[in-house]
This record gives structure tokens, C-alpha cells and sequence, in this order.
């Protein structure tokens, strides 16, 4: 059966790296991704794994827009696909009324951001939210969306809630893991001392993430904690960033913060945590908790979109802003983190809780058995 994935791009988001996860566990079907941008590292990943990458980038400029259009319907009719996946707002739009008109395909919008009427978003996605309101009962078949909090806001802000479907993104157990050696390793790479507590954040820079929030909880949690490390890893988590350095420097955190930028071999990184700090003032279903999770890595999380679900009992939620209530969550893990043995524990109740909710394989069968169950197969 042949699927075509349309997406509005290939950036190091989570909905794209969700669609690399679910293309290497359905290889049993011919994918073909059709990217509505330039195309990045990540499409000769998905080449790898035997999908087809095909390039209509309609960034290419307004007069050139009908061309493209022209160019992406005949594409469709060419490929006569058993089911359309889009991804993402603009892919869900642009993507879902071309599926439409030009096969006979079942269409299924893909949802991954936590509000369609949220202040990060562009003036011109928030129109693209309000259209796909409007055409919500007349295109997709099914609305996959990744979190609850996500389905909820959406179905309140008018999207139809006959076609909801929910489908947790899944992790791969293989690539996350418990490894000592390697925090052992990365602390000495980057001289950290065996006896420091390691605070992990991975995130992008953006006000969204709160980075703000973490860098204020940990500066009045260092006036406790003497032995604090802090690594931050992300695009825009760098020295180049002059913005972010003087917010280190007024927060008295310099001697402490480490900038990594961005990394390709996060879970790498994620063994030298102790625990990972999510600050974010929004999320659908924060993908970092579970990876840190699967890496035996306690989570202190905003509650958040999803962050209740996935934390669940094995690490603190906070919240949201809430500097004390971070501060406090900081100390309390540093005291759990003083008990050796209490603390494996938890480290390994992480991963099991993971691995039983949300694994690559059922992300996999659920997108399976929604694809095939609407074709009849």
C-alpha cells in the first residue's frame, strides 16, 4: 500500500523526527514524503530508509505559486496513494484540499502543536488554523492528534470532534538507554565532576520555552546546591547567542551554565543528566521527557499539554512559571538523587514507564491500523 506523507517541512522538529520514527517501522509500505520547503539532512535519512522524498517549495516565491500547485496536483495523480498523511498546519491545508480533489484517497491530518490560536504562532498560520477549522468536517477523514491536551484544545477552538483520533508519538528503546559509561565519558569530555548534579535542558531558544524560568529557578537553587552543572543543548543554546549570554550573566550563572548548541546525538548527551528540567509555558507532547525517560534521566516538568501523562509518577510536575515551585521540585531532587539506591530505582522506573505507554512499535501499528482500516484492507 502506498502512503504520501505531505509535510511543510524537514527542520529538527518533533513532528518530523515522529514521521523518520514511523517510516523505519512500516517499511511493509511505500512511502513517498512530499516536502512543501527546501529539504534538509533529514531526507536522505528517510532516503535511507527506503521512502521516496519529493521537492515542491513553494517558499520559491508568489508568482511561481500556481506552478506549484500545478506541479503538486499532477504529482498526486501520478502517485495514486492508498492514504494520504499530512503533517503539520499549513501541509494539513495546502495538502489535505489537493488530496481531496485529486484522489480518491482517505486524508488524515496530522496535529502537533498544543494550540491553533497560540501567540507563537505566525499571523499567517493563525488564518491557516482558522481554515482548517472551516474545512475540518469536509476533508480529512481522521484528525490524528498526538496529545490530549492537544485533541481538547482544538475540538473547543471548533475543529470537528467526530474525526478526532489520538496517537501518542512513540520512542525507540534501542537509541535511548541507560548508559553510566557514557556519563562518565561526557563528563570528562566536557570536566564535570563525578560529584556534581548534572541539570539537563534541550529545547530550542524561544520565550515559549522558558528559559527564562529555568535559568531564574536554578540561580536561586545554587544558593542551596553548591555542586550544580548546567547543560543546555538546542538550537540557540550557544555562545553566539549574546541575548541568552547576558540572561546567564544576570542570573549570577555563568560559572555553572554550559552552552552545547545543538547536538545530533542527544541521547549522548542525556546520560551525563542527573535530571532534565521543561520549563515551557506550552506543549502538545513534549518528546525531550520521554527520550530523557527511556535514558533513565528524572523529569522535572511544567504541567503542560501531555508532561501529567507521560511524567506520571516517576519524576515532579510543577506549575507552569512558578519560580518557587521549580526551586522546590530542584531541591527535592537533589535529595532523592542523595539516596543511591532509591534513585536507581526511579532512574528505572523512567524507562519502564515509557517503554509500557508510549514505544515506536505501538505509534507504529496504531498509524498502521488507521490507514489500513479506512482503505478496507
Amino acid at each position: 500500500m502506498r502512503v504520501v506523507h505531505i509535510i511543510s517541512g524537514l527542520g529538527g522538529g518533533g513532528a518530523e523526527h515522529t514521521l523518520l520514527k514511523l517510516v523505519k517501522e512500516t517499511k511493509n509500505y511505500d512511502h513517498h514524503i512530499v516536502v512543501m520547503s527546501n529539504i534538509t539532512d533529514l531526507a536522505k535519512r528517510l532516503t535511507e530508509l527506503g521512502a521516496v522524498v519529493h521537492v515542491i517549495d513553494f517558499k520559491s516565491g508568489f508568482l511561481l505559486l500556481p506552478y506549484k500547485i500545478f506541479e503538486f496536483a499532477s504529482l498526486l495523480r501520478k502517485l495514486k496513494p492508498g492514504a494520504v498523511q499530512t503533517w503539520m498546519y499549513h501541509a494539513n491545508l495546502v495538502g489535505g484540499i489537493l488530496a481531496r480533489m485529486f484522489t480518491d484517497a482517505p486524508i488524515f491530518w496530522g496535529i502537533h502543536h498544543t494550540s491553533p490560536c497560540s501567540t507563537d504562532l505566525s499571523k499567517s498560520t493563525l488564518i491557516v488554523t482558522r481554515l482548517l477549522k472551516l474545512t475540518s468536517r469536509r476533508i480529512p477523514n481522521k484528525i490524528v492528534y498526538c496529545s490530549n491536551s492537544a485533541k481538547t484544545v482544538h475540538e473547543l477552538f471548533g475543529f470537528t470532534v467526530e474525526r478526532s483520533a489520538l496517537i501518542f508519538n512513540g520512542y525507540d528503546p534501542n537509541r535511548f538507554v541507560i548508559n553510566d559509561e557514557m556519563r562518565r565519558s561526557i563528563g570528562q569530555k566536557l570536566s564535570i565532576s563525578e560529584s556534581s548534579f548534572v541539570i539537563g535542558f534541550v529545547g530550542r531558544y524561544h520565550y515559549v520555552k522558558g528559559i527564562d524560568i529555568l535559568l531564574r529557578s536554578i540561580s536561586v537553587a545554587s544558593g542551596v546546591i553548591k555542586n550544580i552543572s548546567v547543560l543546555m543543548v538546542g538550537p540557540g543554546l550557544s555562545t553566539y547567542n549574546s541575548n541568552l549570554i547576558k540572561e546567564i550573566d544576570d542570573n549570577s550563572l555563568v560559572k555553572y551554565v554550559r552552552l552545547l548548541g545543538p547536538h545530533d546525538n542527544i541521547h549522548d548527551l542525556m546520560s551525563a543528566f542527573d535530571i532534565l528540567i521543561l520549563p515551557s509555558r506550552s506543549e502538545a507532547f513534549p518528546n525531550v521527557l520521554n527520550e530523557a525517560m527511556l535514558c533513565g534521566i528524572p523529569c522535572i516538568s511544567a504541567d503542560v499539554g501531555d508532561a501529567s501523562t507521560i511524567v506520571g509518577k516517576t519524576g515532579w510536575l510543577v506549575e507552569p512559571c512558578s519560580i518557587e515551585k521549580f526551586v522546590l521540585a530542584i531541591l527535592a531532587a537533589k535529595e532523592c538523587s542523595d539516596d543511591a539506591r532509591n534513585w536507581l530505582r526511579r532512574r528505572v522506573m523512567c524507562r519502564n514507564h515509557v517503554l509500557e505507554n508510549f514505544s515506536v512499535k505501538k505509534m507504529a501499528i496504531a498509524y498502521s491500523d488507521l490507514w489500513t482500516e479506512s482503505n478496507g484492507v
